[in-house]
């Protein structure tokens, strides 16, 4: 997801760049070469690793694999006709301002070839620009069936400003193409950051998965997650207030539980020792409300 994105981001702007007359070969070298320093070459490479000889259940997969093959040298051919525009022509003329003979029968030579250069990278964009669209296809009917994995979800939702401009489209307008609504998206990213202890960011993806307020499942988490995020900052009372509306229904994640326990007999501490005596009751009481549903849950 990430090499994909790399990638397609930076041939749109080498071919804004290519047509606004403002591309240098550096910024070609960052997008195709042979190495691993350029971004398509990259995705090639994980391409075939992970896809390439994987069985016949895996047919999107091999497709994807061989449009990103056929990418990545077509941004070769631009590369190289491009090199003979901007990097070859310029240095033989150089020489031949300065007099070399050698320089100046070689640009004789070759002047016919480096006359065409432009219209060729042109010719050769323009089939990049093909494949491109082809590749982000694939790359988009990946996602739809692979919508299931978080971690995709989460990759799109921290990385905004990547997503929009590598696939041509608001963050919100993409979240519905792969999950047929946003909310869904959120609430999906949102448990995947809550189960790896990012609170904060949980509470940001629940937050933007919906009102709520009809004490479901998502009201639970979102309680849970401003709890844990107010634990963290030591915001200690807050953390009571929540955690308390999240033990009235905590669901059946012994993980959540425990770490709820946790932090309220922390907090119950804290706050006895700072003379907040009644709030330090309440969340001894919650934490032994905790206890009881871990033991149930297992």
């Amino acid at each position: 997801v990430r090499d994909f994105l790399l990638g397609s981001r930076s041939l749109l702007r080498v071919a804004e760049a290519f047509r606004d007359g403002t591309l240098t070969f550096k910024d070609v070298e960052v997008l195709v070469g042979d190495s691993a320093d350029s971004v398509l070459f990259r995705l090639k490479e994980r391409c075939h690793a992970l896809f390439r000889g994987a069985g016949t259940g895996v047919a999107p997969e091999a497709v994807f694999d061989i449009a990103v093959g056929a990418l990545f040298h077509e941004a070769m051919k631009f590369r190289e006709n491009f090199y003979q525009q901007a990097v070859y022509a310029p240095k033989l003329l150089s020489l031949e301002s300065r007099g070399d003979d050698g320089a100046a029968r070689l640009l004789e030579a070759s002047r016919e070839l480096l006359a065409g250069s432009k219209d060729r990278s042109e010719g050769v964009l323009r089939e990049l620009t093909r494949w491109h669209r082809e590749t982000t296809h694939q790359f988009e009917t990946l996602v739809t069936i692979h919508r299931d994995n978080a971690y995709v979800t989460r990759f799109l939702i921290e990385h905004r400003e990547l997503a929009e401009e590598a696939l041509g489209a608001p963050l919100e307008a993409l979240l519905s193409r792969f999950w047929g609504d946003p909310e869904s998206a959120y609430r999906l990213a949102g448990r995947s950051f809550l189960e790896g202890g990012h609170f904060e960011d949980a509470l940001t993806c629940f937050e933007r998965a919906g009102a709520g307020g009809d004490g479901g499942e998502l009201d639970r988490w979102r309680a849970y997650a401003r709890g844990m995020t107010a634990y963290l900052a030591s915001r200690f009372e807050d953390a009571v207030c929540d955690l308390g509306v999240w033990c009235r229904d905590p669901g059946a994640d012994a993980s959540f539980a425990n770490l709820a326990q946790a932090a309220l007999i922390r907090a119950g501490e804290a706050l006895e020792a700072r003379g907040e005596v009644r709030v330090a009751a309440q969340a001894k009481q919650l934490a032994e409300q905790v206890r009881a549903i871990t033991e149930r849950i297992d």
